[in-house]
């Protein structure tokens, strides 16, 4: 129902639009009333008191009109000044047109000087009074804001005085209180220290206790329960100033839902594995940080290594590496289990291992590997920068004190010669592992020195990350947590972890985890996850043991397997991700062209290879099936180039013809946000690559611009899919396809094809390749496809001043070994 409207609202809020009406209608009112005294036969002087009385009405209709509270007392006092001027002048000019008739010529030309003159001025007047209005609104609002902050502070100074009383009970005589805030779990004090003996933090630390228990007992009629542990000092950046956090609501009793939907990131950045008593999120660094945890069963410590596991993995520049002794099934099941289940095609953990205590040796002997090898590529480098291509690895070791301590005798031999335990091992990859990109976190039931083995006092001096939740003995909190020496780790309560993100700073901060445990939680997570999950590279895999190649059969994870058959009903892969064997469909070709004797290389003289051997090369013709397996199921049989075209052309808005350079921007093969001059670069290297081999279709020009129908795109690779030669492949080169002859050969292959030249340097075959040096494609093609460099015998030539290459027929040899 619509409010009633007082005459006094009408007249604050009448506003006529035209600049012109007023002084216009004032002009019409005064001129009839100039008229009624010669009309009605009245004394002129009678238009005196009609000049009084609207004088005084205008008075208080302009005062009401723009009163002083919303526009302010200047400006109501021009308005003030400006009616009685105007009622003046209409008073002396009623009376002077009532005497001389309002006709009079003189008469109307003084109406028409005095309409115009006051006219200009209402209007300058009337033109300020939003401006002046909105002034007096921030002032008003600002008086307002110092009236709160003045009414704060004075419920502050006289809460302050009150608390200064029980800071003497706690015997803390002459420390201040000189303010209280309020926050989201309570309130904080303010301490200033006294200046006679000051008590300094240690003091204000071990008077905590007693300070809570005089709160616990004034805030006890108010309904509150005020533990010890709640009860937190806090240095400030002032030595003689402390805060006093003290948590009257219990923001942790409840859990704290996952954040779901979080972006893709980098493992450079911070990640959030919890909130803060004040809800603000825990933010850490993984990235060549080294962590270490403790907390009892049921401390919450598998949620919060499952949030690490989730941050890491939800980057595209790091994998995960996961072992444990105990309770080694329940952790790595749900995080497998997209996997087992066939919504993936690879495992979110690149790594898992256990629980025998000799499996986890291996991962460490590959991590120390791992770190070793990146660390001597560094160069001028100060450390390595992790990349999609080449990603950061993050190792995780639960129940470490079983593994460490418990398992001591148990060693390995290390690609260094060393045969070392567990914590030997740890200590000596903490050591050196940051400058390689790579994190460690070691969790455990029980404090540093007594879970981690012989090395214990070593490594901890590299476990810069420190977090505790519930423990059994007060000891275990404060052997994890530097310099914290009264912390009460024992009444942690509601899966509360206290974190110590600095151990230079005796500072450890109460948060809590995001709840994320279990198969429900982890599964749909761990599925989102692998799709953005990058892979070591190819030429580091090579560098690991076989234990790293076979990481996934069956007989290395045998509870595990177990576990998968009576939990989720599946059957162990019979031919896991990385261990699938390539089954050729051409069969092998011979090498037809014939060499000269210039051309051929020296023969060696033949022998029987040692067991060592046998075994070394035995594993490297393993670590290329796995590789080449990797590729299969990353690209598919299309190939990195064709697989995302593809899936462009079997969408529905896709057009008829494509040129070059939009298809490579699509597909994801250059940049979106490149400039076009890249963009062009990537379309003629395109056309290159589809009209050689395996495709050799040749694009099409239209409108200026080189590409392919939607059809012929389509229909080539159909053909390949079936295993059709192309119509422009010649025998001297068996058609290979891109995941079975893997780069840098294929590419290789390709540029040499139709050349009449029986020997390549290896200086010359690093140009065409691109992005690779010399020595590298020696060590790739020696490494992956056994294609050691030679030195073919030419005349004039002697010894070391023969150039290093390989003939083009070993190259076409290595392509069919490689399919």
């Amino acid at each position: 129902m619509p409010t009633k409207r007082t005459p006094r609202d009408a007249i604050r809020t009448w506003n006529p639009h035209p600049g012109w009406f007023v002084p216009l209608m004032v002009g019409v009112v005064l001129y009839n009333l100039a008229a009624l005294p010669v009309w009605a036969g009245l004394s002129p002087w009678v238009m005196a008191l009609v000049g009084m009385i609207g004088t005084a009405v205008l008075t208080v209709a302009a005062h009401r009109r723009f009163n002083a509270d919303d526009y302010g007392r200047a400006h109501n006092r021009r308005v003030l000044v400006l009616s009685l001027v105007t009622g003046a002048v209409a008073s002396a000019w009623l009376v002077f047109a009532a005497i001389v008739r309002p006709t009079d010529m003189i008469a109307l030309g003084l109406l028409a000087l005095a309409l115009v003159a006051v006219g200009a001025v209402f209007a300058l007047v009337r033109s300020q009074a939003p401006k002046q209005k909105q002034q007096q609104q921030q002032v008003k609002e600002q008086f307002s804001l110092e009236q709160a902050e003045q009414h704060k502070e004075y419920i502050e100074e006289r809460t302050a005085a009150q608390h200064s009383d029980l800071m003497a009970q706690a015997g803390l005589e002459g420390v201040k209180v000189i303010k209280r805030e309020e926050t989201v779990f309570g309130f904080r004090l303010t301490l200033r220290d006294r200046t006679n003996k000051p008590v300094k933090y240690a003091g204000i630390q071990g008077a905590v206790g007693s300070l809570a228990s005089i709160l616990s007992a004034e805030l006890e009629g108010d309904g509150i329960e005020l533990g010890e542990q709640h009860v937190r000092a806090e240095e400030t950046g002032s030595a003689h100033l402390f805060h006093i956090n003290v948590r009257t609501k219990d923001v942790f009793k409840m859990p704290i839902d996952y954040p779901l939907g979080q972006p893709v990131g980098s493992i450079r950045n911070t990640v959030a594995p919890g909130l803060y008593e004040d809800l603000a999120q825990v933010l850490i660094t993984i990235l060549a940080m080294n962590g270490i945890m403790v907390g009892a069963t049921g401390s919450g410590k598998t949620v919060f290594l499952n949030n690490l596991i989730a941050a890491v993995t939800r980057t595209n520049d790091a994998v995960v590496w996961l072992g444990a002794t105990k309770k080694f099934t329940p952790l790595v099941l749900p995080w497998l289990a997209p996997w087992l289940l066939g919504k993936t095609n690879r495992p979110l953990i690149d790594y898992v291992a256990g629980p025998e205590p000799y499996r986890v040796l291996e991962m460490l002997a590959d991590f120390y590997k791992l770190v070793c090898e990146r660390n001597d590529e560094l160069g001028a480098e100060s450390k390595f920068t992790p990349s999609p291509q080449d990603p950061a690895v993050i190792t995780f070791i639960d129940e470490a004190s079983d593994l460490l301590d418990r398992h001591s005798d148990v060693k390995i031999l290390t690609h260094e010669g060393n045969e070392w335990n567990a914590s030997r091992l740890v200590d000596a990859i903490m050591a050196i592992n940051r400058a390689a990109g790579s994190g460690m976190w070691l969790l455990t039931q029980q404090g540093l020195i007594d879970a981690f083995g012989p090395y214990g006092t070593m490594l901890r001096r590299n476990a810069v990350l420190r977090v505790a939740g519930q423990t059994t003995t007060d000891y275990d909190g404060t052997a994890t947590l530097v310099g914290l020496d009264n912390v009460r780790t024992t009444r942690l309560r509601n899966y509360e972890l206290l974190i110590q993100a600095n151990v230079e700073r005796p500072r450890a901060v109460p948060f809590k985890a995001f709840y994320l445990d279990g198969l429900d939680l982890i599964g749909p997570l761990a599925e989102v996850n692998t799709a953005h999950k990058p892979v070591l590279p190819m030429a580091l895999k090579m560098k690991l043991s076989k234990a790293y190649q076979d990481r996934w059969s069956a007989e290395r994870l045998p509870s595990v397997v177990k576990a998968a058959k009576k939990d989720l009903g599946v059957d162990w892969p019979a031919r896991p991700h990385d261990t699938q064997t390539p089954v050729s469909s051409e069969p092998p070709v011979g090498d037809t062209n014939e060499k000269t004797e210039a051309q051929k290389p020296e023969a060696k003289p033949t022998r029987t290879a040692t067991k060592e051997e046998v075994r070394s090369m035995t594993q490297q013709a393993h670590t290329k099936m796995q590789n080449a397996i990797e590729a299969m199921e990353m690209y598919g049989p299309l190939g990195r180039t064709m697989a995302p075209i593809m899936e462009v052309l079997l969408a529905e808005d896709c057009p008829e013809f494509t040129p070059a350079w939009m298809l490579a921007v699509v597909s994801g093969l250059t940049p979106r946000d490149a400039e076009k001059s890249v963009w062009l670069a990537a379309g003629d290297d395109l056309v290159k690559e589809i009209a050689g081999a395996p495709w050799y279709l040749e694009a099409e020009e239209r409108a200026g611009d080189k590409g392919w129908t939607r059809q012929a795109l389509l229909d080539r690779m159909k053909e390949f899919l079936k295993g059709e030669p192309a119509a422009s492949a010649t025998p001297s080169v068996p058609e290979q396809r891109p995941a079975q002859v893997r780069e840098p050969l294929r590419t290789l292959l390709a540029a040499l094809e139709g050349d009449d030249r029986q020997f390549i340097t290896s200086t010359e075959a690093a140009q065409i390749v691109g992005n690779i040096s010399a020595a590298e494609l020696q060590r790739v093609m020696e490494g992956e496809f056994d294609l050691p460099v030679q030195r073919p015998r030419l005349d004039g030539d002697e010894g070391e001043s023969r150039p290093r290459g390989w003939f083009l027929a070993d190259l076409r040899r290595a392509a069919i070994r490689a399919a």
